[in-house]
């Protein structure tokens, strides 16, 4: 995340995806618990709110400049089991969006690929 984007005062989300540790392997774009530890301490946990709260002050129209809430993107195991800790240390929620296109016969292949990818090779020049 930059600076500059830091600095746009309009209500958001900052998205998390991969996290590592505590049996889920490192791989590109994946962060630890003290990643997520840090950025919350980067970005100011004042600024972040907990997902009822975000949510009822936008439905209501009463969000402040630079209130942000924490999202996690397709439901992952590892966002679970390394990232949840961080909230509750925090005090925070987040939004957990979960990927449906499974229960719909459409099921993702990329985070299999990328776990087979991350486990099994390597670095991505290796499998590639």
């Amino acid at each position: 995340m930059s600076a500059s984007t830091l600095d746009d005062r309009r209500p958001a989300g900052v998205m998390f995806h991969h996290f590592h540790g505590g049996g889920h392997p490192a791989g590109p774009g994946a962060i630890s618990a003290d990643d997520l530890d840090a950025m919350i301490g980067f970005i100011g946990r004042e600024r972040l709110l907990p997902a009822r709260d975000w949510h009822e002050r936008a439905r209501t129209g009463r969000l402040a400049e630079g209130e942000l809430c924490i999202t996690f993107d397709d439901n992952l195991r590892c966002q679970y089991d390394i990232a949840r800790p961080v909230l509750e240390k925090h005090g925070l929620t987040a939004y957990w969006f979960v990927y449906t296109g499974a229960n719909a016969g459409k099921p993702v292949r990329l985070e299999i690929h990328r776990y087979f990818r991350t486990t099994r090779f390597a670095d991505m020049e290796a499998f590639y």
